[in-house]
């Protein structure tokens, strides 16, 4: 794995603090899709162990569970990124109500 090749997730971050949030969502689903398509699990791993949570917006976050979702089985950190988007709804003062919304059907 070469020292590059997570800059998608910091060109993520770049696109947020510029208010491009679809061109930071296609940034993430064109990555992960190509780790996925070509059996690269573990790449996709340690992606979401990259990615830091507080720097997404909450439409990143949500992102990130639905294209990691039908890959779950495969991803070891996957439930580690779930339980700290909780707390990242959690801590942006949203109801657990509200917040079981956003997530329902992502666990």
């Amino acid at each position: 794995m070469s020292h590059n090749e997570f800059d998608w997730i910091e060109n993520i971050y770049n696109n947020i603090n510029k208010s491009l949030i679809d061109n930071a969502i296609d940034i993430l689903f064109k990555n992960m899709n190509d780790y996925f398509c070509n059996g690269e699990f573990e790449i996709a791993d340690e992606a979401l162990n990259i990615i830091d949570i507080n720097k997404l917006d909450s439409n990143l976050v949500i992102g990130v569970l639905s294209i990691t979702f039908a890959a779950r089985n495969h991803l070891k950190n996957r439930d580690a990124f779930y339980k700290n988007a909780v707390r990242y709804y959690l801590k942006r003062k949203e109801s657990k109500d509200r917040i079981r919304r956003l997530l329902v059907g992502l666990r």
